[in-house]
């Protein structure tokens, strides 16, 4: 800028009611340029004085709002002083020192006045600062009317100067700056399964550039693509979870990060996983139609009547079960003398896992083995076979018999298809 404006007219009004005070305005005007000051001061001594001014105007599309404070000394025709000043321009705050010396007469002036002083302005953010400097020289005639009690002065003048406001920074470009936002706060799945949310990087100012983009905080079991990974901002990619059966069910905080040029933007939001549901079944195999059953899983019993049993909605853990039943139908049974015994009655279920169990009933009788004076009989007792199995009986005669036979309610040559009550026969000899 530093181009030379031209102040086609300044003129003021000075008034004094005693030597001590004064006060007064001062106006220039000119293409692009106007102000307006009012100052008051006050003479402290035949050849000192103290001012304040306080001024307000326009510089092309800009206000400019200031202040200054200053001293000086004058002599029979010369003048000297200095003044400290601030002001705003154009959204910029600024501040300085001026000096002047000049030199006058009862109908004339001249003063060269120079300044310098620095400002600074926010810059997305960022304080900048600049200084500047300038002159200005100023001549020209006034006159005096002494028939007033108040010592009234007027001065028309012309006024060249350099800078009198310092110039407006260059526009610079705008910083590069970027969001990130997603589709979704919260990411929900079921382990053992994916999600899918957007990830969308929008350019606020400044040009495009490259960004990567990471992800931490993954629960165990879990993994994620992105598609990309990286982009050209402004852009979006798909952030996709896979989950394993082992994810741990709740909610686990996750943070999207976005590295570009120096700049990292960090985006937390919540991956709620919720546990996967299993249902586990018992299948007996080998009661009989419409008996009642149970099993008992962590605590829960289920009965039943037909051939299986479900447990639903459980979630990945350790269970144990066993059948709640057991005792009672061998109590039952045996006074009936056939029962229903099962392969196994008790056990661990880990989930994930095995899911369907199996469990076999056999139908056994009960046999009657007895023995008489004369002998014994090897095995005896109230023993249970399996039904359709074979039993190996051996009968020893005691001194002085001899054995004679089995007494029974059913053919010793058949298998065991019913209770069964064996006695052995045995003969004197």
């Amino acid at each position: 800028m530093n181009l030379p404006l031209l102040f086609p007219s300044v003129s003021y009004v000075h008034s004094a009611s005693d030597w001590h005070n004064y006060s007064g305005q001062l106006t220039a005007l000119s293409s692009g340029v106007f102000f307006k000051a009012n100052y008051t001061g006050i003479q402290t001594s035949i050849d000192t004085y103290e001012a304040d001014l306080n001024a307000s105007g326009t510089s092309g599309y800009y206000s400019v709002i200031g202040s200054a404070k200053g001293n000086g000394s004058f002599t029979s025709n010369t003048f000297q002083g200095y003044s400290k000043f601030i002001f705003s321009y154009g959204g910029e705050s600024c501040n300085g020192q001026s000096n002047f010396i000049g030199n006058y007469s009862s109908s004339s002036y001249s003063a060269m006045l120079s300044y310098n002083g620095t400002c600074s302005y926010s810059y997305y953010g960022s304080i900048q600062t600049y200084p500047f400097s300038g002159s200005m020289s100023f001549s020209g005639n006034y006159s005096s009317s002494l028939s007033d009690p108040q010592q009234i002065a007027q001065s028309s003048t012309s006024v060249s100067a350099s800078d009198p406001v310092p110039p407006l920074p260059p526009l610079l470009p705008p910083p590069f700056r970027f969001t990130v936002s997603l589709s979704s706060q919260t990411a929900v799945v079921t382990s053992g399964s994916n999600t899918s949310v957007n990830i969308t990087l929008t350019l606020t100012s400044g040009v495009s550039s490259s960004a990567a983009i990471y992800i931490t905080g993954l629960p165990q079991g879990t993994t994620t693509s992105l598609t990309p990974s990286s982009c050209m901002i402004p852009c979006s990619s798909i952030l996709t979870f896979y989950t394993s059966d082992s994810t741990p069910a709740g909610n686990h905080s996750i943070t999207a990060w976005v590295i570009s040029e120096n700049i990292t933007e960090s985006y937390p939001f919540l991956l709620q996983v919720n546990g996967k549901s299993y249902t586990v079944s018992f299948t007996a195999v080998g009661l009989p139609k419409n008996y009642s059953w149970a099993v008992v899983l962590n605590g829960i019993s289920n009965t039943s009547t037909s051939d299986i049993i479900y447990f639903s909605n459980l979630t990945a853990g350790n269970y144990s079960w066993y059948l709640s039943k057991v005792m009672t139908l061998y109590s039952e049974q045996s006074a009936n003398g056939t029962r229903y015994l099962p392969s196994n009655s008790s056990g661990y279920i880990v989930l994930p896992g095995v899911t369907s169990y199996t469990i076999s009933f056999v139908k056994q009788y009960q046999v009657l083995i007895r023995s008489t004076e004369g002998g014994n009989v090897s095995p005896s007792g109230n023993l249970w076979y399996d039904a359709n199995s074979t039993a190996n009986l051996v009968a020893s005669p005691g001194n002085g018999y001899i054995f004679t036979g089995w007494n029974t309610s059913s053919s010793l040559t058949q298998r065991a298809r019913s209770p069964l009550d064996l006695a052995r026969g045995w003969k004197r000899i």
